[in-house]
This record gives structure tokens, C-alpha cells and sequence, in this order.
């Protein structure tokens, strides 16, 4: 089994976060795509999990021992130009930790799901100088369908075959995920705010969703 290294690296926040991710971690997703030591990376910033400061986490996977040899002096030189503060392992991101979170036979395809997830966001960084809003990038036009980026989800299913009950069934864990973090992070009150807003629009939705029109 290929090691798992996880690697924090410490910032004053998220601007950057920011730079870290687009000097050094966007093109190591490109190059080791022709390595044979690094099967896998995928990374997270702490942006919706705030702690004092940032971090972003950059788990690898393939031979520990190379992945230190030929990154860890770059590691150091970041903290030396300023895009981080500092570094470590961190066994807060083990097989072992995400194994309590996702189960067993989870771990491999949350590590292969995260390293997808890296390479699509770097492609949506390089699409776009600044990143579609979520729900209605343009909101003076009054479409009846407002475009974000929520459609990028909703294409990427249809285009990898997921029937509708599926989609929906995707949204509904996204959801519930979220409002757990909330709850975490912020406050239980706050999610509950939530949850009761959710349900609002929901009833809301009976409205106009059989006549195909999406008017939020």
C-alpha cells in the first residue's frame, strides 16, 4: 500500500492560503502526473474551518522517503519567500484519523476523490481570474435559471451518467455535511437557523418546481 504523508503548512490566512496553493501546490499537481514516486495529492485550505491564522493541508500518497527527498527542501523555501509560515507532518490527517471518519474502505476513495477534486480546482483556476459565484453570477439579468457554480456540479453528474435520485440523493448528504460543519464551527444556533431556512424554501419550492421554472 502506498504511504499516506500529510503535510500542514501553517499562514496568517486566507490571502494566504491563496498563494501558497497557486505557486507551489497547483504545479505540483501538474508534475507528478510523470513522477513514479507520487501516485496521488490532493490538498485543503482551512477557509471553512476557521482557526487562528490558516492552513492548508497537502496529503500525498506514494513513497514517503522520495516525497521527502525531492520536496521537503521546497517546503523549507516557502516558508523562506513568504508564502507560509511554517510546516509539519501532521498525523491529524492519518489513515487512521480519516479511517474513523469515512470508514475502512473509505480511505482509498476519499484519497483519490480529494487528489480529483485538486486537479479540478486547479483547472478552474486557470479558467477564470475570479471564480463564478455560487448560485447567481449575474443577478441584474434575471434569468430564469441563474447561472454559478452550481452548475459545474449539476454538469459534471449528468456527464458521468448519476440518474436524478442520485443527484438529489448527492445534494442532500452535501447538505447535511454542511450543517454539521456549521454546527462545528460556527454554532449549533446557527445551524439550526439554517435547517429552518432549508425548510422554508423547500415548502417554497412546491410552488413552481412541476412547472419547471427555478425562480430562486
Amino acid at each position: 500500500m502506498a504511504e499516506l504523508l500529510p503535510i500542514t503548512f501553517e499562514t496568517k490566512g486566507a490571502e494566504q492560503d491563496r498563494h501558497l496553493i497557486q505557486e507551489y501546490i497547483l504545479d505540483l499537481l501538474e508534475r507528478i502526473e510523470e513522477v513514479d514516486w507520487c501516485e496521488r495529492a490532493g490538498y485543503a485550505p482551512s477557509g471553512q474551518a476557521p482557526i487562528e491564522g490558516g492552513q492548508v493541508v497537502l496529503a500525498f500518497v506514494g513513497d514517503e522517503d522520495r516525497i521527502w527527498e525531492v520536496e521537503s527542501d521546497r517546503w523549507d523555501e516557502l516558508v523562506e519567500e513568504g508564502y507560509a509560515e511554517g510546516w509539519e507532518r501532521d498525523e491529524q490527517f492519518s489513515r487512521e484519523v480519516i479511517k474513523e471518519i469515512v470508514g475502512k474502505q473509505g480511505v482509498d476513495l476519499h484519497l483519490r476523490q480529494l487528489h480529483l477534486a485538486s486537479k479540478m480546482s486547479k483547472l478552474a483556476y486557470e479558467e477564470f481570474d475570479d471564480l463564478p459565484a455560487p448560485v447567481n453570477e449575474y443577478p441584474e439579468d434575471e434569468a430564469p435559471t441563474p447561472i454559478g457554480w452550481w452548475e459545474v456540479l449539476h454538469d459534471l453528474t449528468v456527464q458521468m451518467g448519476y440518474p436524478l435520485d442520485e443527484e438529489l440523493s448527492a445534494y442532500t448528504k452535501g447538505i447535511e455535511h454542511t450543517l454539521k460543519n456549521i454546527a462545528e464551527y460556527e454554532s449549533p444556533e446557527r445551524a439550526e437557523e439554517q435547517v429552518d431556512e432549508l425548510i422554508q424554501k423547500l415548502e417554497e419550492m412546491r410552488q413552481y418546481v412541476v412547472e419547471g421554472r427555478d425562480d430562486n
